[in-house]
């Protein structure tokens, strides 16, 4: 009852290279093609191509990860520890009796993952051909992996039990197991994997107790290391949530000081289950008011240019649960008003009167003030009309000057 670990490894290594040529064979056509290359005209071409329209910005895609893992392989056994056998000397047993290795056995498991990482998994190892000996384990347990684009490491804890048999005669008898380990897994298409290695410890505990009609019995108290490899079938896929993205638009997006300006934001991949927040700032003095998809800019003293306002929506500090957005308005600078003028009548007597009627337009239909001056005589009035009295005034042309501004 040797180990013979070097020549276990060995049948380890034959099994693992004949299961991943099999399944790379057999499974070739799902794998992804390579991109096609180039034809002669187009690679002696010594113009260069044109270069292609830019995609829309998207999330880089997480690699594959599977929502059911199933296991099926190759198992190689090697226990260290031995049974003290009571009343041994009665049948020629003088000292403890060590376990052998099992070379070989079978090993399969399922896995759920309930994210991308953690899952619960059972598992159950049958090793049959030992000397006198086998050993049968049922576990559950949590298990930890990190996929990537091709490999996915992973680590596993489990209790349960093992049904081991003695190397002297015991017979199968249940007892406590503890297994703690890890390995790889290297990903042919999404549904299958090569479970390249898979190397546990494992801790068993059995009390034979006395055997009859053999004085037998005792107890092992086993350290075992278990070397696994095999196929992986995985079913399902765990997609990460798409990330929150967010638009916001100005309007009206061109405007004159003290007109109001609206940032209209559109979050889109928004978790409905959680609560978003909102919240706008403004550069250059810009002030935003709002905690909503919709902020409202004053514009009042503001000189002309242009402004930005940025918008921000949050569901969580991670990434991909909040976004920013800008949005851009201007300010313009008015433009003068234009004003006409006109006398009622236009020949007056010394001291006479005359009414002076103004016509203001403003292009941005902003309220004018008048004022009005007079190269002779006095004018008054501070609005669309004045009036003109002539007393004192010389004999010739009288000049009037009317100004409308906002």
């Amino acid at each position: 009852m040797h180990l013979r670990p070097l020549h276990s490894l060995s049948r380890i290594l034959l099994v693992t290279c004949a299961v991943g040529l099999g399944t790379t064979a057999l499974f070739a056509q799902d794998s992804t093609q390579p991109p096609p290359q180039p034809t002669q005209d187009q690679s002696s071409s010594s113009a260069p191509a044109a270069a292609p329209a830019a995609p829309a910005t998207t999330a880089p895609q997480a690699p594959y990860a599977s929502r059911i893992d199933i296991f099926a392989g190759y198992s190689y056994l090697a226990p260290h520890g031995s049974v003290t056998v009571p009343g041994g000397d009665l049948i020629g047993v003088t000292g403890p009796v060590s376990y052998s290795s099992i070379d070989y056995g079978a090993i399969g498991s399922g896995t759920y993952y309930f994210n991308r990482y953690v899952g619960g998994q059972i598992e159950y190892s049958h090793h049959p051909d030992g000397n006198n000996d086998t050993a049968q384990v049922a576990s559950g347990g949590i298990v930890f992996r990190y996929p990537t684009e091709d490999i996915t490491p992973f680590v596993h804890f489990e209790g349960g039990a093992v049904r081991l048999q003695g190397p002297l005669h015991q017979p199968n008898t249940w007892g406590p197991a503890l297994t703690a380990g890890g390995g790889l897994d290297y990903g042919i298409t999404n549904h299958f994997a090569i479970r390249v290695f898979q190397a546990d410890y494992q801790y068993y505990h059995v009390n034979f107790g006395p055997q009859s009609p053999y004085p037998t019995g005792g107890r092992a108290n086993l350290d075992v290391v278990r070397l696994s490899a095999g196929l992986v079938y995985r079913m399902g896929s765990i997609t990460p949530p798409p990330p929150v993205t967010y638009q916001c638009a100005a309007s009206p997006a061109s405007v004159y000081p003290g007109d109001p300006v609206t940032i209209t934001g559109t979050a889109t991949n928004l978790n409905p289950k959680k609560n978003a927040t909102y919240s706008w700032t403004g550069n250059n003095g810009v002030k935003v008011s709002g905690d909503s998809t919709t902020g409202n800019v004053d514009t009042n003293g503001l000189n002309p240019g242009s402004y930005t306002v940025t918008g921000h929506v949050s569901q969580g500090q991670k990434a991909g649960q909040f976004a920013d957005c800008t949005a851009n308005f201007e300010v313009k600078q008015f433009e003068p008003p234009t004003i006409s003028c006109s006398a009622n009548p236009t020949t007056l007597k010394p001291g006479d009167s005359a009414t002076v009627t103004a016509q203001g337009v403003s292009p941005q239909n902003r309220p004018l003030t008048y004022t009005y001056s007079t190269s002779a005589g006095q004018i008054s009035g501070n609005n669309t009309s004045a009036t003109l009295n002539t007393a004192g005034a010389p004999a010739g042309p009288i000049t009037i000057h009317g100004e409308c501004c906002r």
